[in-house]
């Protein structure tokens, strides 16, 4: 039987160190958490990106045609700039490709140690 692609979903820890004007006890400033969020988003999809490739490879999973990826290309993370975030809070980023497309949603929730901890989902394709 051959696995189908279906909904991308990753879930990560991002470390964020208190730098700048902002302090660890007042939150992370929404530039810090957005290049943090970009940089452990596009590593796991990288890795989800070759075990795709992989199972693709062996049978495992069905090929929907040359060059087609169930896993989204990140370029960056875009959270509201207004947002707070001190630990305890909670808010949405969006993940966009390079052409300015929405590839998915963050929900994230800023721990008390100053980190965002993330879950992403993808956007489903038209």
């Amino acid at each position: 039987m051959r696995a189908r692609a279906g909904r991308v979903i990753a879930v990560g820890t991002a470390l964020v160190a208190c730098a700048g004007l902002t302090s660890c006890g007042t939150g992370t400033s929404v530039s810090e958490v957005e290049r943090k969020l970009t940089a452990q988003l596009s590593a796991q999809l990288a890795g989800q990106s070759a075990r795709e490739q992989q199972l693709r490879e062996s049978g495992q999973l069905e090929d929907e045609g040359a060059g087609t990826s169930v896993t989204p290309k990140v370029a960056r993370v875009e959270c509201p700039d207004g947002v707070e975030t001190k630990p305890g809070t909670t808010f949405r980023c969006r993940a966009l490709g390079k052409a300015g497309m929405v590839e998915g949603t963050l929900t994230v929730l800023m721990l008390d140690d100053g980190k965002p901890a993330w879950s992403f989902i993808a956007a489903e394709a038209l």
